[in-house]
């Protein structure tokens, strides 16, 4: 018995729920449970390879390693079938979500901005690709071949670098373009079709209470 106005758990029954209710069952999940607030920090690539994000509805703190965070690219499969032949016969949608405008969290990796100067970005000759992390530079870092078309091009004066012992670039840590898996790439004169014009109209839409009462927003 429990004494009156005292909480507390019967003698002899340890581990039962108060009042009689079952004990609550243990988990057998060795992971620690999360809060589903909680943020995940998501490094883009581990061990050089590309990490598989987590559900979109996860809270994710970006750290950009050189791949495109899922903020910007998601991927409807992160594992793809190797022959075409296991791919038609699974039947799964594939797709990329692409969204390049979209904002950072408060806490994701800042986008870098690339100014390559007057001669603006560097681009393969062939697909127009933009110069990116995955780029190859041979030749001493004269020439660079593309990893969308395979095309091998010289490497714009100016922009030629020496590799080092692994084939790398000596300045690809310190170049965001080619460490980054998403930048902005300050563009020349050359990609616009005419200059920007300042904007010349102001629309003002009244969305008060007089206005929906007489119909005026209305779609």
């Amino acid at each position: 018995m429990i004494a009156p106005g005292r909480m507390g758990t019967p003698p002899g029954a340890a581990g039962a729920g108060y009042f009689g209710a079952p004990a609550p069952a243990k988990r057998n999940d060795p992971r620690p449970a999360l809060s589903p607030q909680l943020e995940m920090v998501f490094e883009t690539r581990r061990g050089g390879d590309h990490s598989i994000p987590p559900p979109c509805s996860t809270p994710l703190v970006v750290r950009d390693k050189g791949s495109a965070g899922p903020h910007h690219m998601r991927s409807t499969l992160n594992l793809v079938p190797q022959t075409p032949a296991l791919f038609r016969k699974l039947k799964l949608p594939f797709g990329l979500v692409i969204n390049p405008m979209a904002a950072p969290g408060l806490r994701d990796d800042p986008i870098p901005t690339v100014d390559l100067g007057p001669g603006g970005p560097v681009r393969c000759a062939e697909c127009k690709a933009y110069v990116n992390a995955y780029f190859r530079f041979v030749a001493d870092g004269g020439r660079m071949v593309c990893n969308f078309c395979g095309a091998e091009q010289p490497v714009p004066p100016g922009y030629a670098c020496p590799l080092d012992m692994e084939g790398r670039r000596r300045d690809a840590a310190d170049r965001p373009e080619l460490c980054c898996g998403s930048v902005d790439m300050v563009a020349t004169a050359e990609y616009m079709v005419r200059p920007p014009a300042p904007p010349t109209h102001l629309f003002l839409i009244e969305a008060g209470a007089g206005a929906a009462a007489c119909g005026a927003t209305a779609a």
